[in-house]
């Protein structure tokens, strides 16, 4: 059971948090009234999210002093368990005496947060919430709730987010009118990705504030909440992953590679350690859309949610710094309908619900290169005529090839990036 006395001063320290800070707006639509789950990886920036929604509210009339903004990462709330909610309501009660917005911050680490916030949102409170693990999105949890909160996921800046952020002005003229400028943007942009406080950080500082970061997911959401003993194991494991974003990876593949550097692991405890990583949002599978159901699960490639992390463990990043960039901006907009396709032909990705495919290739001017692109997109497209639009995203072309009476869009990064939905 928490004190009243000490939980009062941590609502108002709280309140005078959320006023005074400075944050890059982002796009966010929600139904006035409606509350929601707000879900990403730690330090994406779910908490200035938050903070902006409370801004707007303000805008429309609210005072400050009407939520009550919670992080329960707090050390301060170290023993606060689904008891004492009631509690913290009691402390807002009697400190303003008027009905409450709440944000709940990193609420996970309370065990039974739903059914709270289900009475809540029965009793009609507009309720915010946010958690930096996949679970907050499972079944279980959804069907507790029923349907009262919107389910949103949180992703690092997209890069028109990043421009905005870094005072340039986005508009359609902006890649003919500053290409210096904007191949500038997506160098650091492909090499840093985008989580919110590396970007704004200075370049000097960006890559000593991502190790951070990764560190705090590492130690705080993987071995600490998962009670992981084989840290070195597990660090390993990630690197290879890192390694191989452009290739599919079995559990017994990397099972091999730990165990070769001198730490004896089994695949089920790899199986276990890949499903961490995944709920814990740092990495998302995919998969082979020709391969057999079985393989589909047991061989998959693995990318990470942000590009930065891939290049803290890659010696000779560009081309995986590519793929992985592309990835993630697919795997933001379809969620898990993106695929790679291997079997005769190679293609990195497949979107079959818009009849899209894709491949990520840093330089096209070797020939043999070009050829091999191209021709697996049109074999693909021959062999399935669901697949309807072809493209190929590189550094710096923009054209159009017709290949065999197939017609491929060449586009690159920075428009590509640009053209998509933030």
């Amino acid at each position: 059971m928490v004190n009243k006395e000490p939980l009062k001063r941590i609502i108002l320290e709280y309140q005078g948090v959320a006023a005074g800070l400075r944050m890059v707006p982002r796009a966010v639509g929600l139904t006035d009234g409606s509350g929601c789950v707000f879900v990403g990886l730690r330090r994406v920036g779910k908490s200035y999210l938050m903070c902006q929604l409370m801004a707007q509210m303000v805008g429309r009339g609210h005072q400050w002093k009407d939520f009550l903004y919670i992080n329960f990462e707090d050390e301060r709330l170290h023993g606060f368990d689904v008891d004492d909610f009631d509690t913290l309501m009691l402390c807002y009660g009697e400190l303003f005496g008027v009905r409450p917005v709440l944000f709940l911050d990193e609420i996970q680490v309370i065990t039974g947060w739903e059914r709270f916030v289900r009475r809540l949102a029965d009793q009609k409170y507009q309720v915010f919430v946010t958690g930096s693990n996949a679970k907050m999105l499972s079944g279980d949890i959804a069907s507790t709730l029923g349907g009262r909160l919107m389910e949103r996921r949180v992703y690092p800046f997209s890069f028109r987010e990043a421009l905005l952020a870094h005072g340039v002005a986005v508009d359609d003229n902006l890649p003919y009118s500053s290409p210096a400028l904007l191949a500038r943007e997506v160098d650091d942009y492909l090499a840093f990705g985008g989580m919110p406080d590396v970007v704004l950080a200075p370049k000097e500082a960006k890559r000593a504030v991502l190790s951070n970061q990764f560190n705090a997911i590492f130690f705080r959401d993987l071995v600490t909440r998962y009670g992981i003993r084989g840290e070195s194991s597990l660090r390993t494991m990630v690197r290879k992953m890192a390694e191989s974003v452009m290739q599919p990876l079995s559990y017994n593949r990397l099972a091999h590679v730990v165990s070769s550097a001198g730490q004896k692991i089994k695949v089920e405890t790899i199986s276990t350690y890949v499903d961490c990583l995944i709920e814990t949002l740092l990495v998302f599978p995919m998969e082979n859309m020709a391969a057999s159901l079985g393989e589909r699960v047991s061989v998959r490639k693995y990318y990470f949610a942000d590009n930065g992390f891939v290049q803290l463990f890659v010696a000779m990043p560009d081309p995986h710094l590519l793929e992985n960039l592309v990835a993630c901006e697919l795997h933001k907009r379809y969620g898990g309908d993106v695929y790679f396709y291997n079997h005769n032909v190679e293609v990195d990705f497949v979107v079959p619900s818009a009849g899209i495919a894709i491949q990520a290739c840093y330089n096209m001017a070797d020939e043999e290169t070009f050829n091999r692109e191209t021709r697996a997109l049109v074999r693909l497209a021959e062999c399935n005529e669901e697949i309807r639009q072809l493209f190929i995203i590189t550094m710096s072309d923009d054209r159009t090839l017709a290949i065999d009476g197939r017609l491929i869009t060449v586009r690159s990064l920075a428009r590509w990036l640009l053209e998509q939905p933030v």
